[in-house]
């Protein structure tokens, strides 16, 4: 892979200068990683989601992170987890790891690790060989543009025992974003805002994200 263009070097040394939140693994959860796939086109930079199926197991239908759960017989680590499941998901291995985001909860009880990566430049962004059976297809965005403030907001959204949570939405030309996938994109866009001017501008416009105040989801934990 090439030298790292100089947003990145800098985020990279945000990601790994910042104290993230670990969380314990309730009883009955499991641990997950995911990775917010990076890559630049056209002079934009972007991130890579996929459509999920309604072949898996779970969130079935909705825009999400490639990633899955760790395998303990496969993964040293969720670093790896992140990257072996991208690579059997949409068949990218050429990953420069960044650093990880804060852990959260899910409803599908997951405590989910965001991996941050670079994807290589020679890599089929159209995904072609990508896996059936889990992703639909795959959409890039590009973070310039799903920074912008006016397609964000949040929903109560409920949950078991009538509970409601305030859940991000993101709306990317037509494509909704919210849930797990949301608050994950939400800390990422966060932690952009952490770049220097000249970076910051370059990936989510100066003006654009206003810090959105972080949430705690332990709560989402079952009684």
């Amino acid at each position: 892979m090439s030298e790292l263009p100089q947003c990145l070097h800098e985020l990279q040394v945000v990601l790994q200068s910042c104290t993230r939140k670990i969380l314990d693994l309730p009883q009955g959860y499991r641990r997950a990683a995911i990775l917010i796939p990076l890559f630049r086109k056209n002079n934009e930079w972007n991130i890579l989601f996929t459509r999920r199926t309604e072949k898996v197991s779970h969130h079935k239908n909705e825009i999400s992170f490639p990633g899955g759960r760790f395998d303990e017989s496969q993964d040293e680590n969720l670093v790896q987890t992140a990257l072996r499941e991208v690579n059997e998901e949409i068949g990218c291995e050429k990953i420069l790891v960044l650093g990880e985001l804060d852990d959260i909860f899910t409803v599908s009880e997951f405590v989910v690790t965001p991996i941050v990566g670079f994807v290589a430049e020679d890599f089929d962004l159209e995904c072609s060989n990508h896996n059936s059976d889990e992703i639909e297809y795959v959409l890039k965005v590009a973070t310039n543009k799903i920074s912008n403030i006016d397609h964000y907001w949040t929903e109560a959204v409920p949950y078991e025992g009538g509970r409601l949570f305030h859940v991000p939405f993101f709306n990317y030309e037509g494509e909704i974003i919210w849930g797990a996938t949301g608050r994950i994109l939400a800390n990422f866009l966060n932690v952009l805002t952490k770049l220097d001017n000249q970076c910051r501008t370059n990936m989510i416009g100066i003006d654009q994200w206003k810090v959105q105040e972080n949430k705690d989801y332990s709560n989402l934990i079952k009684n």
